[in-house]
């Protein structure tokens, strides 16, 4: 709403013309003169610069009236930057000087308190640096927003110099800029670089890396990142010790049930086909008559893991060790390290490991494989313990998700001019997936993009065996006919049946390009289900798709894991 000041003056302005302005001004310089004052005199005294006119209460009107007119801005303006003269392409020089000096110094002293303010949400106790709770209680995206509330002007410094309008995240650099100018006012503002310290101690940074990142303020000292690492091991030791005081737990037994396991994968198969239609911007699911639908409800899990108060997964985080795990003898000295950081090496307890105690160690292949050879090279040893009768050596699931996407990777990457994964990844402009990488984030964009090329396979089959032009026209279809048209999908385009079907026209009448989408609809797919499957800890559907999986890694090459899921399903069946 307008102010009265601000009404006031404008109403004074319209009625105003150019010349009678001009006339009142001269009139006012000429009484200036008389009385042997200038403008400055007279500002100075008008803005609190003489008692007298400070306590005058027209003055007060006239000086509050100026200060709250629309025209003030322009007015700074224009002292900062004097139109040209008509006849002249020169600009005056006006008070750009005096006002650039004035607006540093007023940004400066803004800019430093809004840090100050900032910089009580930015600390991290030290009493709080191992708790994971404390650590993880803020995410990227509320310490941005955090920062754009609690110090606006510095947000908007850094976006106006930083969004280039090109739709790159600028957010991320004016949030870590900002952490480090507020970290060098004060190293008590370090909950961003506590963060940094520790995810990239565990991402194998060297000392002098750290060193050369504190000196940016980027980090903590590498000092302070392994006395945080040991005290956070400390607290996770505490807590577990707290658990099971006195001896190792009590094993549990896991009892299965067993059920149907093609029908459990085929449902499960539907369901990704289902829900690859639901998810579509283009479908509108909001709006759809039957959303509510029973039809539409995801798979019920097969036998999945209880998520109940009570049942929660606790991870403890174990101290580090300069222990290189390049042979056997390290994995060995290994084993003995981890048991002897959780207790468990007092003769007693060995006892109870050799005769009552199963311990079950996972890991990637190359892991597993060395367990497993260390297990049979100490065979012949005198005792239980020492036989490592205790440990059941399993693979880690991620690592076999992991294996999967290779495995799509290798078998359907093709060429860039061909209808493979290569072509796609250049229409993407997914840059570093031509080859296959152990390091940096290849997994997690390779997996992003297997996810990108089966929702579009999918999305067109169902276009073309629902026969319709658009996703939005299913829209007017019942629920119980879209979970019809998904089995159909996965029957006609994403089954070995459908490519016994096409193989049964003979060589010369099989259409290729179609063969090769059917094989990696039914591949991707099931690596979609496996995917939800270990996100959901749905354990019998993971059993379920053992067959395939090795299958899978047989017909891809991979070996290592072919033999992995075989010895798994030697031990279940």
């Amino acid at each position: 709403m307008e102010s009265s000041f601000k009404w006031v003056m404008r109403s004074k302005w319209a009625y105003k013309k150019p010349h009678k302005i001009y006339a009142a001004c001269l009139q006012i310089i000429t009484l200036m003169q008389v009385m042997e004052i200038d403008l400055s005199i007279f500002l100075d005294a008008l803005f609190w610069g003489n008692e007298y006119c400070v306590a005058d209460k027209r003055m007060q009107w006239q000086r509050t009236a100026f200060l709250h007119s629309a025209e003030l801005p322009f007015l700074l303006d224009r002292w900062d930057k004097p139109p040209r003269k008509s006849d002249s392409i020169i600009r005056l020089k006006g008070a750009r000087g005096i006002i650039n000096m004035f607006a540093v110094a007023t940004t400066i002293d803004l800019v430093k308190a809004e840090l100050k303010g900032l910089g009580l949400f930015l600390q991290l106790s030290a009493k709080d640096d191992v708790s994971a709770s404390k650590l993880t209680s803020l995410t990227f995206t509320e310490l941005e927003d955090m920062a754009r509330e609690k110090a606006p002007t510095v947000w908007q410094l850094f976006q106006s110099i930083l969004d280039t309008g090109k739709g790159k995240k600028w957010e991320h650099i004016a949030l870590t800029i900002t952490s480090i100018v507020s970290y060098m006012q004060s190293h008590n503002r370090n909950r961003l670089q506590k963060l940094l310290a520790i995810y990239l101690k565990f991402r194998g940074i060297s000392a002098k890396g750290f060193d050369t990142l504190h000196a940016m303020g980027l980090t903590m000292s590498h000092k302070w990142t392994c006395d945080a690492i040991q005290r956070i091991s400390d607290e996770c030791m505490h807590k577990k010790s707290s658990k099971s005081p006195g001896s190792p737990p009590e094993v549990q037994q896991v009892y299965r049930t067993s059920s149907g396991s093609l029908v459990g994968v085929l449902w499960e198969l539907w369901g990704s086909a289902k829900s690859s239609l639901l998810n579509s911007p283009e479908f509108k699911l909001a709006t759809y008559k039957d959303r509510h639908s029973l039809f539409l409800n995801a798979p019920k899990p097969i036998d999945q893991l209880p998520t109940s108060e009570g049942h929660d997964i606790l991870q403890y985080l174990l101290g580090t060790t300069n222990i290189a795990e390049a042979s056997y003898d390290d994995n060995s000295r290994l084993i003995n390290e981890w048991l002897q950081q959780l207790g468990w090496m007092m003769d007693v307890q060995k006892w109870e490991f050799a005769w009552a105690l199963i311990v079950y160690w996972a890991g990637d292949q190359l892991t597993v494989d060395r367990l497993q050879h260390l297990f049979m090279f100490r065979g012949r040893d005198d005792t239980s313990y020492n036989h490592l009768d205790f440990a059941v050596i399993v693979f880690g699931w991620f690592h076999l998700q992991m294996a999967y996407a290779v495995s799509l990777h290798k078998q359907y990457l093709g060429t860039e001019r061909g209808c493979g994964l290569q072509h796609v990844f250049n229409i993407l402009n997914q840059k570093g997936l031509e080859k296959v990488l152990t390091k940096g984030p290849f997994h997690h964009t390779l997996n992003e993009a297997l996810h990108h090329v089966a929702a579009a396979h999918i999305h067109k089959d169902w276009l073309e065996v629902a026969g319709v032009e658009t996703l939005s026209e299913l829209c007017s279809r019942s629920a119980e006919d879209l979970k019809k048209l998904a089995s159909k999908i996965v029957k006609r385009r994403a089954s070995s049946e459908a490519l016994d079907r096409l193989d049964e026209h003979g060589e010369d009448e099989i259409d290729k390009e179609l063969k090769q989408v059917i094989m990696w609809n039914r591949d991707v797919l099931q690596y979609l289900v496996l995917n939800e499957a270990v996100k959901n800890s749905d354990v019998g559907l993971m059993e379920n798709m053992l067959p395939h999986l090795l299958y899978q890694f047989t017909g891809s090459g991979n070996s290592k894991y072919a033999i992995e899921v075989l010895e798994l399903m030697q031990g279940l069946y």
